[in-house]
């Protein structure tokens, strides 16, 4: 064990050399929170102990200064990164993809693994309710697929089989407690997982089930390539407007991740882009509840986070926001104008009564990102998405993202 002292005054080639000969590696510490500006030391979080904002930050600051100094030595070995408050509430950047984070602290369980290694997990909280505790095991694998080597077809699985899977894609998962048999859908890496009873057969979506019209698994199985073909053409457009949206945000500092409909600037503000409409909508949201509407993103951030404006109107007059820039208020000296329209979604994708939309494209989302269908509408199939234009125009002036 090496304490903090020791770290900092240790020459950065020492350092490496000792976490090149380790066989494991793991970073621990509360890691405080003097990045949320809501649920800090001014909440009480840490009783009499630390009481004051600038004590927070200053603790946190000190956790990043040993995290940094790891990061320049140890950047590309595995490191185990544990702590007790989320990262986002001590750390600015993105995460190392080659580095595990787990936390706890919100009592909210969340699960993060992306293609690229990049692993989050909170996902074994007790909570505030009583409930029985239980020790939770995590692969340092980062992402990860049991099935790889399994081969095209329908197999049989159980419970434990299909929690494992939504576990190594990072979706959050206490397998299927219903009665029946649990089948996974394989071709050409891409999956669907369906539950069969005597009576009905159902998609699996996490820990819920969502009935199926036809009671033939052979026919899923026949189609779920064009399925999952016939949805990307349809949403494509949205999700590249989506991805140019985030390139913006992290432009002028912002934290650029995406979830269903929204890209996060930070933690408690975000954008919205209708997936009906196709336009843009600027919020703060202290939670689920909790949430105020902005008329366009420099007034957010002028109340919300003020130390980005200056970055945002750089960014702007370099013209590096094109998007952004035209769903201010005020364009080019004018007053406000109507609102842009940067991409829609076909009608048909989003017709359910189940989801509100953003809900629904995270649902699409895990054909793109995980390669699963965990959502099915009969009607794509036959639709024809060529003849629709989902991309609309965004101005003489401002270029297309892409138009099918």
């Amino acid at each position: 064990m090496i304490e903090e002292e020791q770290i900092l005054s240790a020459s950065e080639a020492d350092l490496h050399d000792i976490c090149s000969k380790a066989s494991l590696i793991v970073l621990g510490g509360i890691g405080f929170s003097g990045l949320n500006e809501r649920f800090n030391a001014t909440r009480g979080l840490y009783r009499s102990a630390v009481t004051t904002r600038e004590e927070d930050e200053t603790l946190s600051a000190q956790f990043l200064s040993v995290y940094d100094k790891l990061m320049r030595c140890a950047s590309e070995m595995q490191v185990i990164v544990l702590t007790h408050t989320p990262v986002t509430d001590w750390l600015s950047v993105e995460v190392n993809p080659k580095w595990i984070y787990i936390n706890g602290h919100t009592h909210q369980n969340s699960l993060i693994r992306k293609p690229d290694g990049t692993t989050v997990l909170s996902d074994n909280q007790v909570g505030y309710k009583p409930t029985k505790w239980k020790l939770n095991s995590f692969t340092v694998a980062g992402w990860y697929d049991p099935f790889k080597n399994l081969c095209n077809g329908i197999h049989e699985i159980t419970s434990d089989d299909y929690m494992d899977f939504n576990r190594g894609r990072g979706i959050h998962s206490n397998g299927c407690k219903y009665p029946g048999k649990i089948y996974v859908l394989k071709k050409n890496g891409l999956y669907v997982f369906v539950l069969q009873s005597s009576s009905s057969l159902c998609l699996l979506v996490g820990g819920q089930r969502k009935k199926l019209a036809k009671y033939d698994i052979q026919y899923y199985y026949d189609n779920m390539e064009l399925y999952a073909q016939k949805v990307t053409e349809a949403v494509t457009p949205f999700q590249n407007a989506l991805s140019a949206i985030s390139d913006e945000v992290r432009k002028f500092g912002g934290w650029g991740s995406i979830h269903g409909c929204i890209v996060d600037i930070d933690f408690l503000n975000h954008i919205y882009l209708n997936p009906f409409d196709g336009t843009l909508t600027a919020y703060y949201a202290w939670s689920m509840q909790y949430k105020f509407v902005y008329d366009d993103v420099i007034s957010l951030l002028k109340e919300h986070l003020p130390e980005l404006c200056e970055r945002y109107k750089s960014a702007k007059e370099n013209e590096l926001l094109p998007i952004l820039s035209h769903s201010d208020g005020k364009t080019k000296g004018k007053k406000s104008q109507k609102k842009m329209v940067v991409a829609k979604v076909p009608q048909l994708v989003l017709e359910t009564d189940m989801y509100n939309p953003s809900r629904i494209m995270k649902s699409i989302q895990y054909i793109f990102e995980n390669n699963v269908i965990r959502i099915w509408n009969e009607d794509i199939l036959s639709a024809d998405f060529h003849s629709e234009v989902p991309m609309l125009g965004m101005g003489s002036d401002v270029q297309k993202i892409e138009k099918k």
